[in-house]
């Protein structure tokens, strides 16, 4: 909020008189936004990445419940996120790529519609 703080620094407006200008209750001037750090999830959904490249966010947010973790699932979900681009989970039984029959010709005719 550049502008309240311009006037209330450069133009020495009081703090309730720009906050009554700008409509904006003084609380959310004066809210300082306080995350609490995530070094230790994320190092230890680094690790169970590491031991089971197969499991998704269900199974490893079951885990951590199940290892006595107390981080609730959207907490769990915003730091497994940006992680989960690096897991690559292949379905089982289904193919990557279609079979080609290697004795099939390698060109096509057309079909003229004279």
């Amino acid at each position: 909020m550049a502008w309240l703080d311009f006037a209330v620094g450069d133009r020495q407006a009081s703090v309730r008189l720009a906050c009554k200008t700008f409509r904006i209750s003084r609380t959310t001037y004066d809210y300082v936004p306080t995350r609490a750090a995530d070094d230790e999830l994320t190092s230890v959904l680094t690790r169970v990445a590491a031991i089971h490249p197969r499991w998704g966010f269900g199974l490893m947010f079951d885990w951590l419940r199940s290892q006595g973790y107390r981080w609730n699932h959207k907490r769990v979900y915003r730091v497994y996120w940006p992680m989960a681009p690096l897991q690559r989970v292949l379905r089982r039984g289904s193919a990557q790529y279609p079979v080609v029959d290697q004795r099939a010709p390698l060109y096509t005719q057309g079909v003229d519609r004279g």
